[in-house]
């Protein structure tokens, strides 16, 4: 073969290479490469069209994280911190950019391409598909927190952040309005906490009492907005084991009022609401990662004192 033909025939395989659409049998293999190990940056993909991007996008959507069974990280910092406690599948890097983390194959990609497989407007240099780590429920939990219908990922994956970092036992996730826990935007509130602390869904609240309660023997703590009908959340003793329960800001769900009614009616004492007082009249709540926050500090300022 002539150097001018095989000049052609390799520039038109990176050319396909980049799209996505050389033919699978004879399509070069992504290189499954650690931290240590010498990346090749000799191709990188600049179409959008390429399959990387399809993997990635899969991960905008539920159906999609479920399917696969992974999540989307979106910036360094994310995907580092997280490297820690699950697997990456495959990094995603533009150029110029390199990460000390482990993963099973490292792709290189124009900045064009990085936009299309994100989420951000301003892609952060790096992207990861991870498989999260199947983290085993607690037997005898001291602190839980459940959140209730929150449907905005920010405030979820803050009130994650909030509660690995004071040492929460788990998280509950309860109701048909609750955000994905692993949405792109709950992942970078959390900052990889997500993956630190045991997460569990539930569809409803006679389902999540049925763990809460039965199981674990907690005391159900519900933050509310009525100082009337309950405790001021520095009072409260949360030495006692305890769940703590935020709802979204337009306050708790029928579902749950209903249950805590019938409780209350029935002078149960596993079950009370808890409320932050605050002393400008003006501010009438606040939102529901900083009232989860407040309180989940204060439990833990409590527990602190009595060591």
């Amino acid at each position: 073969m002539c150097l001018k033909t095989y000049l052609l025939s390799a520039t038109t395989a990176l050319a396909l290479v980049q799209r996505g659409s050389f033919p699978t049998q004879l399509r070069f293999p992504l290189r499954s490469i650690g931290s240590n190990a010498k990346q090749d940056n000799d191709i990188v993909i600049t179409s959008t069209t390429n399959r990387i991007v399809k993997e990635a996008r899969l991960l905008h959507t539920r159906r999609g994280r479920f399917e696969q069974n992974l999540v989307l990280l979106e910036g360094i910092r994310l995907i580092t911190d997280s490297a820690q406690t699950c697997d990456i599948d495959t990094l995603i890097l533009a150029e110029g950019v390199d990460l000390n983390v482990q993963a099973k194959r490292i792709v290189r990609v124009s900045d064009r391409v990085l936009k299309a497989c994100g989420t951000t407007t301003t892609p952060q240099g790096a992207l990861a598909l991870c498989r999260p780590p199947q983290l085993k429920l607690p037997t005898y939990p001291n602190l839980v927190l459940a959140c209730d219908n929150i449907s905005d990922p920010g405030n979820v994956g803050t009130l994650i952040r909030t509660a690995a970092a004071i040492g929460t036992d788990a998280i509950l996730i309860v109701g048909s309005q609750s955000c994905d826990q692993f949405s792109p935007k709950a992942l970078r509130a959390a900052m990889g906490a997500t993956f630190r602390l045991p997460l569990h869904r539930s569809d409803s609240w006679t389902e999540a009492m049925k763990l809460l309660r039965h199981e674990w023997n907690l005391h159900v703590r519900a933050a509310d907005l009525d100082p009337l009908t309950s405790q001021d959340h520095d009072l409260v003793d949360w030495l006692i084991p305890s769940a703590i329960i935020v709802g979204a800001e337009v306050g708790l769900s029928d579902d749950l009022l209903t249950l805590l009614d019938e409780k209350y009616k029935k002078n149960d004492s596993a079950f009370s609401r808890v409320h932050i007082p605050i002393m400008n009249g003006a501010v009438e709540s606040l939102n529901a990662a900083v009232a989860g926050s407040v309180i989940l500090l204060e439990a833990h300022r409590q527990r602190l004192r009595s060591r």
